[in-house]
């Protein structure tokens, strides 16, 4: 399914298996004020067209499809800096923490209420990284085990200036190209302090920065 967009509203393409939770979550979605769910798709091979295609503000996505994992279609749309929202009954600690890692900036379960899902969608479109409160624990764990941030002696931050700059614009909400345009650098510039700011933290995406970050003190929100 696709169709053609008002120019101002913030477009999603939802990715989901069985048709009938397909409807659900696009109709959900769909509900959301200035959005509109652009793009439905019930396997791997075409969501990367459609994604490719429309470029939407954010993917909703399932991760047991017939033909592959959603994993992939995770990395991809991180790859080209689009927010992926995973909605999937798979709550095991593997699978939630390999989402996250492949660029997933929120993860929901599917039993959600149509307001909380609604709601969900909506503080994603607003830059936030909506997790089901089961899932909340398996990440906690995570950071709380992650050991000390870089070489913070003394109280001192373990990212540069730029780094953390880069890293509070995002936990913002701001894209990498609007980092780029509000800092007046390269889109790879900020790419190379973001990988910086990463490896300094320890962590694998925007995420796990951001919620390290937040959680030392390093950045506000």
């Amino acid at each position: 399914m696709s169709e053609t967009p008002d120019a101002t509203l913030r477009k999603v393409v939802v990715v989901e298996d069985d048709r009938a939770t397909l409807d659900y979550i696009a109709g959900v979605a769909g509900s959301v004020v200035h959005t509109r769910v652009v793009a439905t798709s019930q396997n791997k091979k075409d969501a990367l067209r459609l994604i490719r295609q429309w470029h939407p503000d954010i993917v909703l996505c399932d991760l047991g499809l017939p033909d592959g994992s959603g994993i992939e279609i995770v990395k991809f749309a991180a790859s080209l800096d689009i927010p992926c929202m995973v909605i999937s009954i798979l709550d095991d600690e593997n699978t939630v923490l390999g989402a996250i890692e492949a660029g997933a900036s929120g993860y929901l379960l599917k039993d959600q209420s149509p307001e909380k899902l609604q709601q969900a969608i909506a503080d994603m479109l607003a830059g936030g990284s909506p997790v089901t409160p089961a899932i909340a624990s398996y990440l906690l764990k995570q950071l709380n085990g992650a050991g000390p941030v870089g070489n913070d002696t003394a109280g001192e931050s373990p990212l540069s200036k730029r780094e953390t700059q880069v890293l509070d614009l995002a936990a913002q909400g701001y894209r990498s190209r609007e980092v780029a345009n509000m800092l007046s650098l390269s889109p790879h510039t900020v790419a190379n302090h973001q990988r910086n700011a990463y490896r300094k933290l320890g962590v694998k995406n925007k995420s796990e920065a951001v919620a390290v970050a937040v959680k030392t003190g390093l950045i506000d929100l």
